[in-house]
């Protein structure tokens, strides 16, 4: 009975016939059957790619349109890239066990009657107006200079921390259909559930799909990888040049993304870039302990086994400073430790207490050799 009243609250979101109470009753009972989430997800599909439908478009060919994108959905839930086999056949197998023939077959009927809703709008919209173009979309930015982090508020009410030297911009229509953000630099959000309005945060290569979380991103743009850790929640990432991968994290995993450029030697050389990933599980946070992602969230600097070169950048945005080296294998020594309260003059002479070097601060620049 839920699933279908589910797709008689879609037909009417799609035909614009819904009021505030059904969204809201659209919302429990989405959040009640997640599994139903992805005709949301299909019907969402239909309103981004409406504005590739020509005037004239029959009603058929809308129908069409809904059933094409509703069995590319399920194509990729049953072959999207997931970290292990292991996690590829419990995810197949959840699938199969939610969604049956009938299931399948009542969702296309109900396409075709979302469609033949929605029809007559989409038709109407694009005699009268195009999709305006990305750059006349205003766009608000948040900049925080290196420093200290600093705890943000979306329009939503979703809650970020963000690191410093970090930049996040989003739409001034944030909450109004998806909840989009851009990330540079390195953020911990805490999403507020929204099923009708999908929370989605760009950040370099990646995309990456909220389903209610908490998660930590790192994306800086002077490092050649991108960090995401999970600490609640689950969230869907789908890597740049992959559209048809879609890596789903857990509690406790962590996807590291890694931006390699090579050489291409030949008649003529040229540079090109490729992407690899892992996905790794936390170890175990047990009393005392810190996990090194989150503790600049407390205004602490944390690493564990790090190069020594990639620490750098660390510090860098930590103390406002340029640290140079002149010695290349000095910068793959490999540290552990905690920073606190100390200042650059201080850390400096802590790592010199397990790594043998020297240093020499000249205005807001720190220069490292043997």
């Amino acid at each position: 009975m839920d699933s279908k009243r589910i797709l008689q609250l879609l037909a009417r979101k799609m035909g614009k016939a819904v009021s505030e109470k059904e969204l809201a009753e659209l919302g429990d009972l989405l959040t009640k059957h997640p599994e139903q989430q992805f005709l949301m997800d299909v019907l969402q599909s239909i309103e981004e790619e409406k504005r590739h439908i020509e005037p004239a478009v029959s009603e058929n060919e809308l129908i069409r349109e809904g059933w094409k994108l509703l069995q590319r959905e399920m194509t990729q839930v049953e072959t999207q890239g997931i970290a292990s086999p292991q996690r590829i056949a419990s995810a197949k197998g959840k699938w199969r066990k939610n969604i049956s023939v009938i299931w399948v077959r009542r969702a296309a009927m109900w396409m075709g009657i979302i469609a033949l809703s929605a029809g007559s709008y989409f038709i109407l919209k694009h005699r009268k107006t195009r999709q305006p173009p990305l750059a006349s979309v205003q766009m608000r930015q948040i900049s925080l200079p290196y420093g200290a982090p600093e705890k943000k508020v979306l329009p939503d009410s979703s809650v970020v921390w963000m690191n410093a030297g970090s930049h996040i911009r989003y739409a001034t229509g944030f909450s109004q259909n998806k909840r989009e953000v851009y990330l540079q630099g390195e953020a911990y959000f805490d999403v507020k559930h929204d099923a009708m309005h999908p929370f989605i945060v760009h950040a370099g290569n990646i995309d990456i799909k909220v389903l209610g979380t908490e998660f930590n991103v790192q994306a800086y743009a002077d490092e050649n990888k991108i960090e995401t850790t999970l600490i609640n929640g689950k969230i869907q990432v789908q890597i740049a040049g992959n559209p048809d991968k879609k890596i789903i994290l857990t509690p406790h995993e962590k996807l590291t993304v890694i931006n390699r450029e090579f050489t291409l030697t030949g008649t003529n050389k040229s540079k090109s870039k490729e992407l690899s990933f892992q996905v790794k599980e936390m170890p175990p946070v047990t009393v005392g302990t810190q996990v090194p992602e989150l503790a600049w969230m407390q205004d602490k600097l944390a690493f564990q086994d790090e190069p020594l070169g990639e620490l750098a950048k660390k510090l860098d945005r930590r103390f406002n400073v340029y640290i140079q080296f002149n010695d290349t294998q000095l910068e793959k020594e490999r540290l552990t430790g905690v920073f606190i309260n100390e200042n650059i003059q201080k850390a400096m002479k802590i790592l010199q207490m397990t790594t043998p070097f020297l240093y020499k601060i000249k205005g807001d620049s720190v220069y490292l050799s043997k």
